[in-house]
């Protein structure tokens, strides 16, 4: 009888955490060096920087898509009521339906707009193809994409993001799923110069803090996981290399709100390599702090041709000449880290 009542009241209790878990959004979080997630739901999205106790929640619908990608990393695409859908890579957001057009097309168009004529590119990472689909847009003669993940990631993304399919299918991209670092080790010498580089990489796994909190360019070199050879110096050492004289590079940074020392490490690794370094910042809301920026990299950095940009009669969302001369403004505080540009 004792047992039969202990069986219902554990039975009980269970029904009683369940209702306030699903019915309160109760969420039992796991995290760990690749992030945090809601081990109670997958359906809902938790991104949080441990050290600084800050993140975001977003709640979806529905997980339409999971599993894992060639290398391991956990893949899913959810449906968002508000955002639409949503590509997560190692439970980190990637792509989302409704505000990719602010990354991609200020990681893309800046740099066209330096180097209108630019016609061999290179994409490293990248491999959910909405850099690849805004290289596309311009009158380039190849690009090559290398993503360690590329075709799984694809796979995962094409059916929910179909526009950036057609990047896929253009005759002049070459679509190579590699490790980037050994790609550009094999790369000829002679081959054509790569005119534009864009770095769109996933996050750094481990962490890149000192024992006093702060990144340091030392301290990228803990960086692991598919990524970590891209936040190597030795990486940007090869690859510029590989870059004609007037070559730009874009790097992919993190949050200016709540990352400023991260990007003052990256931009201080950058600058060891190229004579001008610059950061530019943009909105995106659905990035940790909705403030992100990419570093632009050139031993050369022409200025911004208002005309030839105009005559490519390119559509956008987000990128506007002014937009692009805003983002180099910088907020004060930032300023005072990364000094002026």
């Amino acid at each position: 009888m004792k047992k039969h009542l202990l069986s219902l009241l554990v039975l009980a209790a269970a029904i009683v955490v369940y209702r306030l878990l699903t019915e309160f959004h109760i969420l039992i979080l796991k995290c760990d060096e690749t992030g945090c997630h809601a081990m109670n739901s997958d359906t809902v999205i938790v991104e949080v920087q441990p050290e600084e106790k800050v993140g975001q929640i977003l709640l979806a619908d529905e997980v339409v898509v999971k599993g894992f990608t060639k290398n391991g990393q956990s893949a899913k695409v959810v449906k968002h009521p508000f955002f639409g859908h949503i590509l997560l890579l190692g439970e980190t957001v990637q792509v989302v339906e409704k505000d990719e057009a602010a990354y991609h097309e200020m990681m893309v168009h800046t740099a066209f707009a330096h180097l209108p004529a630019a016609s061999n590119i290179l994409i490293v990472g990248g491999g959910d193809g909405g850099a690849l689909l805004r290289a596309t847009h311009h009158p380039i003669k190849s690009v090559d994409i290398v993503d360690i993940d590329l075709f799984s990631v694809w796979a995962f993304g094409k059916e929910y993001f179909p526009a950036f399919t057609k990047g896929f299918h253009d005759e002049r991209a070459n679509l190579y799923e590699s490790c980037a670092a050994k790609f550009i080790d094999n790369r000829s010498p002679t081959a054509a110069k790569y005119d534009i580089v864009f770095v769109d990489a996933t996050d750094c796994l481990g962490s890149m803090k000192q024992p006093t909190g702060s990144v340091s360019e030392d301290t990228l070199a803990n960086c692991g996981g598919v990524s970590g050879p891209l936040f190597k110096t030795k990486f940007y050492v090869d690859l510029k290399t590989h870059m004609s004289p007037d070559g730009i590079l874009v790097r992919n940074l993190d949050s200016p709100s709540w990352d400023a020392d991260t990007i003052h490490a990256m931009t201080t690794q950058l600058r060891k390599i190229f004579k001008t370094v610059v950061v530019c910042h943009f909105h995106i809301p659905t990035f940790l702090s909705g403030h992100y920026a990419v570093a632009i990299a050139s031993d050369n950095l022409l200025p911004i041709d208002d005309a030839a940009w105009s005559a490519k009669n390119i559509d956008t969302a987000y990128y506007t000449p002014s937009i692009h001369r805003a983002c180099y403004a910088l907020p004060k505080s930032l300023e005072d880290i990364l000094g002026e540009q």
